[in-house]
């Protein structure tokens, strides 16, 4: 098995990537037998800061992020109590940065443990000025870290001076710069070490994971560019503007959408964005107006996805507590999108890949993309053609988060077929999903068709993972209509008998009643709606994981909607209240053509949903009638 996914990790990364990814490895063996006097001999006389505003716009959006817990977390730190993805631990002092002392943690943990984005909640506590015990444990920290960190620890390369934990680093010590001078006794130290950190990242960018990383990586180079003045600063300026120029043009697609495909990082990078153009206002004004642009288009894209609640989706690898606050960062992007979901009525929206409807407190999202970046398809899921929904302002429909990033169960559950809104064919995966971040055989979907028929706005779209086990074409057809109902049809093109399963994860706080093989009913609040299969497929109800940050996991129900048929064939289900007026049914041709017939009165609806373009006819009583005497 594993020389196929070998094969599929050639075809898909650059020859590049691999070839930086043996550099990176060859270089930390090598590290410690070469002489580290360039990253270490620092003239501090020759460290000169410039004056920029734009500094203290980032400091305030970053404490504006941090506000909403920050002094909770400040008081435990003063107590020695460190708590990262949901788990706490109290470390000794001097602090245990290795974390070898206490119940062992993840390698992500010790990731956050070197970020020491924790010092800008004691920067905020700091603000009181009857009170310095905070501004004191903050530079008592610093002071910690530099004394045991030294370049040349065993293992430091892997944790305290990794790229990516550098580049979070630095960024935050130059913020707490801004704010506050370090004391006279640390300020030497202070900064040798941050200019030794600085040299160290510039030296070891990490154009072999690329992404999110490099980005971070950049930012960071901007900002110690534009923090510092004299030769050296305006050459890290020119490198990071050269750089950034051109991932932000392959990073950031046509719609907006951070190309990895994972609203979590999607808002991390707009972040990161705006801290580059606010760094650089005063000083490379054209790159900042780049950023400005970059981040408008990245704003209209999130803004299209949140859910009524104003926060994000669940795809992919994405959670609500490593998600920095959207409201904050849209207003900050000084433009009409003002970070709350739009409530005017009944609408839909397309914007790339994905499929939006909203109805007041109701909301719809079908992600019709890729499962990921091919190239960097890490933070990947299988869930294709997946929905999330929202009713009366309360998620209903949710995907299945992210637990961790650890190699174990849970790992694998959150990136399974099972563990989304999607057609399973034969309990097999739709992607191969390996190893922590790894891909292998992967699907791709169709373009995106929508339109409007009536009262009703629907999407289609198809992908092709199954075709390895003879099923060439899965599908998924949806409409939504003003105060409900909602259809949706799934089908498989192919031959021979297969099980086709469809499962909907509902929110923990949604509780279900299966109240017959075809029916079941979903209580929302003080609102029951009823479920209904359109054809002979039965449901069940399973459990499943709901995890909607790191280290958390709610078990929930999944409604399961199974039939074993022979192909071409398709299954269905509504959505509505238990007193709606109107009925529906399928029928599939001998051909493999699904058509989906809705009546409501004196109107009919009928939409032949497996078409190459989805055909769809509405006509009332009357015209019905007109039509059978000609």
């Amino acid at each position: 098995m594993q020389w196929p996914r070998w094969w599929y990790l050639r075809q898909h990364h650059r020859a590049s990537q691999i070839g930086w990814r043996v550099a990176s490895i060859a270089q930390r063996k090598l590290f410690p037998l070469l002489p580290h006097s360039w990253y270490t001999n620092v003239d501090e006389a020759s460290i000169v800061r410039r004056e920029n505003v734009g500094f203290e716009a980032i400091v305030s959006r970053q404490l504006r992020l941090r506000e909403e817990g920050g002094n909770e977390t400040a008081s435990g730190l003063l107590a020695g109590d460190f708590e990262f993805l949901n788990v706490r631990r109290r470390l000794p002092s001097p602090i245990d940065w290795q974390v070898t002392s206490v119940e062992p943690v993840s390698h992500l943990w010790r990731f956050h443990l070197h970020y020491q984005e924790f010092l800008l909640d004691l920067l905020q506590a700091s603000r009181n000025p009857e009170d310095t015990t905070p501004s004191e444990h903050l530079w008592a920290v610093v002071s910690d870290w530099i004394e045991n960190n030294s370049l040349d620890r065993p293992g430091a390369l892997s944790d305290a001076w990794h790229p990516f934990c550098l580049s979070q680093r630095i960024a935050v010590w130059l913020m707490v710069w801004q704010a506050i001078d370090p004391p006279e006794d640390l300020r030497s130290r202070f900064v040798a070490s941050l200019e030794s950190q600085i040299r160290y990242l510039e030296r070891h960018l990490e154009w072999d994971l690329r992404g999110n990383h490099l980005l971070e990586n950049l930012r960071t180079l901007t900002m110690a560019g534009a923090f510092f003045e004299g030769p050296t600063a305006e050459r890290r300026l020119d490198v990071a503007e050269r750089w950034i120029r051109e991932q932000l043009a392959e990073q950031i697609l046509a719609s907006g959408e951070h190309f990895e495909r994972t609203p979590m990082y999607h808002v991390q990078m707009l972040s990161a964005v705006l801290d580059v153009r606010d760094a650089v206002h005063a000083i490379r004004p054209e790159l900042a107006v780049t950023c400005q642009n970059v981040a408008q288009r990245m704003s209209t894209f999130l803004s299209s996805l949140l859910h009524p609640d104003g926060r994000i989706p669940l795809l992919a690898d994405s959670a609500f507590g490593e998600t920095p606050n959207v409201e904050v960062l849209l207003a900050d992007v000084k433009n009409d999108v003002d970070g709350r979901p739009r409530d005017d009525g009944d609408s839909e929206q397309t914007i790339s890949e994905y499929w939006t409807w909203r109805d007041g407190g109701d909301f719809v999202l079908v992600d019709a993309g890729p499962v990921g970046s091919d190239e960097l398809p890490a933070h990947a899921h299988c869930d294709l053609l997946t929905i999330e929904a929202s009713i009366d302002d309360q998620r209903v429909f949710v995907d299945s988060g992210v637990h961790d990033y650890g190699d174990g169960e849970m790992r694998q559950y959150c990136r399974s077929t099972a563990a989304h809104n999607v057609l399973q064919v034969d309990g097999v995966e739709q992607c191969d999903m390996w190893s922590r971040f790894r891909l292998g055989y992967r699907g791709h979907p169709s373009r995106l068709e929508h339109g409007q028929t009536g009262p009703f706005s629907w999407c289609r779209a198809t992908h092709n993972a199954y075709r390895r086990i003879g099923v060439p074409v899965v599908g998924r057809w949806l409409a939504c209509h003003t105060g409900r109902p909602w259809i949706c049809v799934d089908w498989a093109d192919g031959t021979g008998s297969h099980e086709l399963t469809t499962r909907l994860h509902l929110a923990p706080d949604v509780a279900v009643t299966l109240e017959s093989p075809q029916m079941a009913c979903l209580h929302v609040g003080e609102r029951t709606l009823q479920v209904q299969s359109l054809t002979t497929a039965e449901f069940s109800i399973e459990k499943g994981w709901h995890c909607p940050d790191f280290s958390v996991r709610r078990q929930t129900c999944v409604l399961k909607l199974t039939s074993t048929c022979q192909l071409p064939a398709c299954l269905g289900w509504i959505v509505q209240d238990i007193e709606s007026r109107g009925g529906v049914s399928i029928q599939t041709d001998p051909d493999g053509s699904c058509t989906v017939q809705w009546r409501d009165g004196r109107e009919k609806i009928t939409w032949n949903v497996t078409a190459a373009r989805v055909e769809s006819d509405l006509l009332s009583n009357e015209r019905a009638e007109q039509r059978k005497k000609q």
